[in-house]
């Protein structure tokens, strides 16, 4: 049987073994299952707070390396898993910078959008990092047979640095981010009436400074005192949410936001009864998924001028 190798950051939770919300883990599952569909034997490696081999059942089983979840780790976690990748017959880089400077020929990259854009820092710092990531994506587009991009983000981020960047743009292939029709259906016609009556807003987000979580909970605040009736849920994780608990007290916006942690398959639950899907991300933004989600079903989405939104 052949064999394939999906890298990324995490699937899993670092510290847990429950696969984790969001966009990346979605694709990368989904990933999974075609490639096990098409034949293969697939291995998803990532970072963990421990080296561990767990099966997850349909031939598709996923190792952890221990290595910390920083940037300053990526070629820690490429030289750690180099044994893997060059024994397999295709490996899938769906965090690009993960290989890096070990990129495989037999290989493709998954691209989901620039995450190094953040506006604090010196022009300096700025630069240095523009650099850093340039060369870091330059390698990828000239090993890999293709690099898959769910937006144009990047492409045109690459033709911003010249002929080397307009070489690496020509090996990428613009794939659009996707929702299934099936579990996220338009809605029928009297579950719009109900949605506009109850007035729910809904951040269906990580609880991260990128994502806007704080700026949310602003944003329900002054509603509130413009005597707007609404109410709001807040359904996610992050290094934030005991950070917007507390604004939440302070503001007195208990009786207007609830707070709860999403479950990876309980995103069309989640946003079913939304009036709107907010989406107020600050930087390092691609093509957000619960956007995409939300018009597939029905909702009218406040994205902020952001990335791929």
């Amino acid at each position: 049987m052949s064999t394939a190798v999906i890298l990324v950051t995490t699937y899993l939770g670092y510290g847990h073994d429950q696969v984790q919300h969001g966009g990346r883990p979605r694709i990368v599952r989904d990933l999974a299952c075609l490639l096990r569909e098409q034949g293969f034997e697939v291995t998803i490696a990532q970072k963990g707070s421990r080296d561990a081999e767990l099966e997850l059942g349909g031939g598709i089983r996923v190792r952890k390396f221990q290595v910390p979840v920083r940037s300053w780790t990526d070629i820690v976690f490429a030289l750690r898993t180099r044994p893997l990748v060059e024994a397999a017959d295709l490996c899938v880089y769906a965090s690009c910078e993960d290989g890096y400077p070990f990129f495989a020929r037999r290989s493709i990259g998954i691209q989901h959008g620039i995450w190094w854009d953040r506006p604090d820092g010196s022009p300096l710092r700025r630069a240095v990092t523009d650099r850093i990531h340039f060369a870091r994506m330059a390698a990828l587009c000239r090993r890999a047979r293709r690099v898959i991009c769910v937006d144009t983000n990047l492409i045109n981020w690459l033709r911003l640095h010249g002929a080397a960047g307009h070489a690496a743009a020509a090996r990428c292939v613009y794939l659009p981010n996707y929702l299934d029709e099936d579990a996220f259906p338009p809605p029928p016609p009297e579950l719009i009436g109900t949605r506009y009556r109850n007035r729910r807003l809904v951040f269906l987000r990580r609880f991260e400074a990128p994502r806007g979580a704080l700026p949310f909970v602003e944003m329900c605040s002054i509603l509130k005192a413009r005597g707007v009736d609404f109410q709001a849920s807040m359904i996610g994780w992050g290094s934030q949410e005991a950070a917007v608990r507390a604004r939440v007290a302070a503001l007195g916006l208990e009786d207007r936001i609830g707070i709860s942690e999403s479950r990876f398959d309980g995103v069309a639950e989640a946003l079913r009864g939304a009036a709107l899907s907010v989406v107020p991300t600050l930087y390092s933004e691609g093509t957000s998924l619960s956007a995409v989600e939300s018009i597939g079903m029905g909702i009218p989405v406040i994205a902020s001028d952001a990335g791929g939104l």
